[in-house]
């Protein structure tokens, strides 16, 4: 019964035009077969990448707060998240990049750590 299953799958392999699409066909004939590089070094220097940057934009958004306060024109921005048509745009744009870079930081130390519990789970 086994060796009919497997010339299914090996037969549903070569159905598959030459190249990627057959290496992904076999792979996924078995979980064993699923083999495929980890980039862990630079997994983790893009997240300390991230962090510097992260970092760099909370330096300019305090800053940025600081001049607000001392000027009467901007102290809206320290109270409300409010932007129309026409305002000074700086510190609406600062939180669209900072969410953009927040939000891949977030899915990336997400992946790490999930990764880093199985390989726990596996020892």
């Amino acid at each position: 019964m086994k060796l009919f299953i497997l010339t299914l799958e090996v037969e549903d392999v070569e159905r598959h035009p030459l190249g990627w699409p057959q290496v992904a066909a076999f792979q996924n004939v078995n979980d064993g077969l699923l083999i495929f590089k980890s980039f862990n070094q630079v997994h983790c220097r893009t997240l300390q990448n991230l962090q510097c940057e992260i970092g760099y934009l909370e330096e300019d958004l305090q800053e940025l707060d600081i001049l607000d306060q001392k000027n009467p024109n901007m102290q809206y921005r320290l109270t409300s998240g409010q932007h129309q048509e026409g305002w000074d745009a700086t510190k609406k744009n600062m939180f669209r990049e900072l969410e953009r870079k927040l939000q891949t930081y977030g899915m990336l130390k997400s992946h790490d750590t999930l990764v880093n519990r199985l390989k726990m789970i596996n020892r």
